[in-house]
């Protein structure tokens, strides 16, 4: 997939960038973007927002806070999320200035895959506001316990709000132990009360047959304030299947590089559509 050309709005509604239909069935939606504010302002109301919204009414992740360190600093949206189809529905990539300036969006994604594409997965996800001070508390734990030996594609995302200058940190840990922490601590220190930060991870692991466990955590690093994380989500994929003789499907049947993070297997047919512009 090709990189997008960037769009601008200053209106004070939801505007559709790009949208992916999928059939009946159950999917996993993804959709990413590159977001960026033309002011370092904070405004007394109104703040910009990224969505992804069905035909069906329902909406997810959405980055509804303030980024204003500079002009061109582009911030990350990354969504995932996890839904059951009965008919035809189509998912929009949206996003919002309520400010007097202009957001704009580039890089723009949206990705669909088809549960039923892998042998197994694994998912959790909790879309509304925790807060902590320096009390480290845990917003999402994945227990899974993979049935086929092999390569497993982790992904993760989360969004770490402050409601005061003070530093906070977030941790992913496997079976307790820390794997994604920047060297101890992922510190967020910006411009503005209200700073919103996108984070995620990514890799493949390759896991036996027990029982392993994902779980997201967060804290204040300073008294005074508090740290919220919403938006936060676990997926675990299995890339590799039984032998056929066992009732599996071959484990290598193409393959689907989303940008330059990570790639995945297609297994059969029609179990992944790709939206971008």
């Amino acid at each position: 997939m090709s990189a997008s050309a960037s769009v601008s709005t200053n209106v004070n509604t939801y505007t559709t960038t790009d949208s992916i239909t999928v059939g009946t069935g159950n999917w996993y939606i993804f959709g990413s973007a590159g977001v960026n504010v033309d002011t370092t302002t904070m405004p007394s109301s109104g703040l910009m927002g990224v969505i992804i919204s069905g035909s069906d009414g329902t909406s997810y992740m959405e980055l509804d806070a303030w980024y204003p360190e500079s002009t061109n600093n582009w911030t990350p949206y990354w969504a995932m999320v996890s839904t059951s189809v009965v008919n035809s529905t189509t998912y929009n990539l949206q996003y919002r200035d309520n400010t007097d300036g202009s957001t704009s969006l580039r890089y723009r994604k949206l990705l669909a895959l088809k549960k039923s594409g892998f042998y197994e997965s694994y998912f959790t996800g909790s879309y509304d506001v925790s807060t902590t001070g320096q009390t480290e508390v845990t917003k999402v734990t994945l227990t899974a316990t993979p049935t086929v030996s092999g390569n497993n594609l982790v992904l993760s995302t989360w969004m770490l709000q402050r409601d005061a200058a003070i530093q906070g940190t977030s941790n992913l840990l496997k079976d307790g132990t820390t794997v994604f922490d920047y060297a101890g601590e992922l510190l967020f220190e910006g411009q503005e009360v209200n700073d919103l930060f996108q984070e995620g991870y990514t890799r493949v692991y390759n896991l036996p047959t027990n029982q392993v466990q994902w779980s997201l955590r967060f804290r204040s690093l300073d008294a005074g304030g508090n740290v919220e994380m919403k938006n936060a989500a676990i997926l675990m994929l299995g890339l590799d299947t039984p032998s056929p003789s066992t009732g599996g499907v071959p484990a290598t049947i193409s393959l689907l590089t989303i940008g330059n993070a990570f790639t995945v297997r297609q297994i059969g047919s029609g179990n992944f559509v790709v939206g971008t512009q």
